[in-house]
């Protein structure tokens, strides 16, 4: 695992039909009175993740109604044999030169959002034919695979032109194959339990019912299993329906080690060491090893190498004699356990560390339109609290008036400026690369818009912060703002110099915990 593979190459292929024998029209029905339909929803939460170009849907030649529904949203389609999906599949990779492919099934509207963005990341860096996810719930799962692995001159079988990936399961001697394990582990009565795939009018009930329920249009499994808990006899419409399986032969890989993930509470540290530690988690398993991924730091398991993701955490004595791994740890303890560091800080030059920053692999895509901006200010505010962002918001309009601006986080704006509460890493990356200047306190952020050569202006919200913000600035370009309270622009020390980072942390952060793991170090 050498870097980001074929970043350029990968599309999301929605396989779709209009004429369902159980379930005529189903993908363009609504669950509610609303033109909304189950595709439209679809397509929603596919563009959390990746741009609207690479996502295309794969239906059968001549499905007018289909078609024209298709043409009316402006989404992207592909015709193709109705009666050899499988074709269909190799054609439209051929066309769009898909040389990974992301399958996703029409019927299934709530895909869930995390678990694609991971597969999404974790095909991208692997060589594997076939990834997927094991341990989700019936529709919201997805799979990838390459290009190459069904276009292989094969004994296929007639059923193999309908399930697309069937042979490359039943042959993993013949093919390179991973199943991860998802972020959430379900007990396994609850999954049995649940179905949120529409092949029958009672799932369409079923989907309707947990739609209309959950207020979050983009839901995730945590909220899905909230409901289940809250109104089981939702999930009792459509529990007779069979689900088609195969039988299928088990991958005997042996797990090289057993590897524990503890990362901050988000509540208390932020979104950022969960949102980078759970990237890792896919990659350590890609790499054959079992992983535990938690926000309970624990005393003991009897792993091979506890790696903590958490910010100048003091080591609890019962872990003390592990093999640890500290990712961005400041604190007492970092002199003690191998450091990984992945942001500038004092003890490490930024130009020693620059080809550590952990980006995900999406952000790759994005480099390549660097000039695609229009004159506009993105901010981000994290959870500062209405004071904090009143001073930001006024600083702001008045520093850069008859200018568009967008903040992120925080409280809400009370004035003229656009206020989002969060976005997906997707619909970030998006924002921050058509922007001409990002303004935030030290972060992930930072590091993102120093990699997409974005004009940086950088506030501190603690004397911690200033203090990292301080020594990014004297190698990096970015204009010190000062502290929260008591803002003003300082170009003085301004270094507009282009650092060129590269996308490799996870490839150094990697090879160090196998050296780790294998004593090397």
């Amino acid at each position: 695992m050498n870097g980001i593979h074929l970043m350029d190459s990968l599309y999301v292929f929605i396989q779709a039909r209009s004429s369902s024998t159980r379930l005529p029209l189903k993908v363009i029905k609504s669950f509610t009175d609303s033109n909304v339909t189950i595709l439209d929803h679809l397509h929603s939460r596919i563009e959390e993740v990746i741009l609207k170009e690479r996502i295309v849907f794969l239906i059968p030649e001549g499905d007018y109604p289909l078609i024209n529904f298709l043409k009316t949203r402006n989404f992207n389609y592909f015709e193709g044999d109705e009666n050899n999906v499988r074709e269909r599949f190799v054609k439209a990779g051929n066309y769009y030169n898909a040389k990974k492919i992301i399958r996703i099934t029409g019927d299934n509207p709530f895909i869930d959002i995390t678990h694609l963005e991971l597969l999404i990341d974790g095909f991208l860096r692997s060589s594997s034919d076939l990834v997927s996810f094991t341990g989700l719930p019936i529709g919201m799962g997805a799979e990838g695979f390459t290009l190459d692995s069904i276009s292989l001159n094969f004994d296929y079988k007639e059923y193999h032109n309908e399930h697309v990936s069937l042979h490359i399961k039943e042959n993993p001697t013949v093919f390179n194959i991973v199943r991860l394990k998802p972020l959430l582990e379900i007990d396994n009565e609850i999954l049995k339990n649940i179905r949120v795939t529409i092949d029958e009018e009672k799932d369409f009930e079923v989907c309707k019912n947990i739609y209309n329920n959950i207020k979050n249009l983009h839901f995730g499994i945590s909220d899905l299993l909230e409901l289940y808990h809250k109104d089981i006899n939702i999930f009792k419409i459509n529990k007779d329906i069979k689900q088609i399986t195969f039988s299928l032969p088990s991958l005997i890989k042996e797990k090289s080690k057993k590897i524990t993930i503890f990362y901050g509470n988000i509540k208390e540290y932020g979104s950022g060491h969960f949102e980078r530690s759970k990237i890792l988690y896919i990659i350590l398993q890609l790499n054959g090893n079992e992983v535990i991924f938690t926000d309970k730091l624990p005393y003991s398991n009897n792993s091979d190498l506890y790696i903590i993701d958490s910010r100048d955490i003091k080591i609890p004595k019962e872990l003390k004699q592990n093999k640890i791994l500290l990712i961005d740890n400041f604190g007492e303890d970092c002199k003690n356990y191998q450091n990984f560091y992945s942001l500038p800080n004092p003890n490490y030059t930024t130009d020693l560390i620059k080809d550590n920053i952990l980006y995900p692999a999406l952000i790759t895509i994005f480099k390549e339109k660097i000039n695609n901006f229009e004159k506009k200010i993105l901010i981000y505010s994290g959870s500062l609290n209405e004071e904090h962002s009143d001073i930001l918001d006024k600083f702001c309009t008045h520093q850069f008036p008859n200018i568009k601006i967008i903040r992120i986080g925080g409280s809400p704006s009370k004035l003229n400026i656009q206020w989002i509460k969060r976005l997906s890493k997707k619909s970030f990356l998006l924002e921050l690369n058509s922007s001409s200047a990002f303004i935030s306190y030290f972060g992930q952020g930072v590091m993102e818009a120093l990699y997409l050569q974005k004009k940086i202006y950088i506030y501190s919200i603690s004397d911690y912060h200033e203090a990292l913000s301080a020594n990014l600035m004297k190698s990096a370009p970015i204009i010190n703002l000062g502290k929260i309270k008591n803002l003003r622009i300082n170009e003085e020390i301004y270094y507009n110099k282009n650092l060129n980072i590269s996308n490799t942390g996870y490839s150094k952060l990697l090879k160090l915990v196998l050296n780790l793991l294998s004593n090397k170090t």
